[in-house]
């Protein structure tokens, strides 16, 4: 008689869930930074980005901080709009290329 050959797929198992963890994961970053960016862009079209900027700086001033915190909160704002302001001014067609690769992949993603 012949001996029953006996696959073991556990291996293949386990492989296919750390891929499949993987691809949703790499989806959900896809989504928030196609959102991020996607904001980021609407808010700079607007003139929101300015408005955004201003309230903040107001309400850092209002809140009655030492020089140094005050400063330093000041600081963070100023770069954080240079850096938004740069990436959407400066770069509009990298920027569209990223939204537009993911929301594709999350598209695909959601085909599965």
């Amino acid at each position: 008689m012949s001996e029953t050959l006996i696959l073991d797929v556990s291996r293949y198992a386990r492989l296919w869930r750390s891929v499949w963890w993987t691809q949703h994961l790499v989806m959900l970053l896809a989504l928030v930074v196609c959102s991020t960016l996607l904001g980021a862009s609407a808010l700079y079209l607007t003139g929101g980005l300015e408005t955004f900027a201003n309230f903040l700086i107001q309400d850092i001033m209002g809140q009655g901080l030492d020089a140094a915190r005050q400063e330093d909160a000041l600081m963070n704002i100023a770069a954080l709009y240079w850096i938004a302001r740069g990436v959407v001014r400066d770069t509009p067609a990298t920027v569209a290329l990223v939204i537009a690769a993911s929301a594709i992949t999350d598209s695909i993603d959601k085909s599965m």
